[in-house]
């Protein structure tokens, strides 16, 4: 009688990352928004998921083109946003001499 041999699966060893692991991580975090398989989480990896990274990358990517936009539309307004321009009396008409 032939005895067969147990297949046993190897579960992954989880050891501590390095810091070049844990910046893979949270590259691969930002770029897919999912944790690696086998690798754990810290802190900055929970974060990241947690506010949901892939949203991340398009919120730069929209503030770059209104960056972008305003530097080319030429020069500020010049606004004068003091509050004590307006203290009160921004509804009434000028006096008129």
């Amino acid at each position: 009688m032939a005895k067969h041999a147990e297949v046993v699966r190897e579960q992954p060893s989880i050891a501590a990352p390095g810091f070049a692991e844990k910046l893979d991580s949270w590259k691969k975090i930002l770029a897919q928004g999912n944790l690696p398989e086998g690798r754990s989480i810290d802190e900055i990896s929970r974060w990241l998921l947690i506010t949901r990274a892939a949203v991340f990358s398009m919120t730069i990517t929209s503030g770059l083109i209104g960056g972008l936009l305003a530097a080319a539309s030429g020069a500020a307004p010049a606004w004068d946003a003091s509050p004590s321009r307006c203290s009160g009396s921004c509804s009434r008409t000028p006096p008129t001499t």
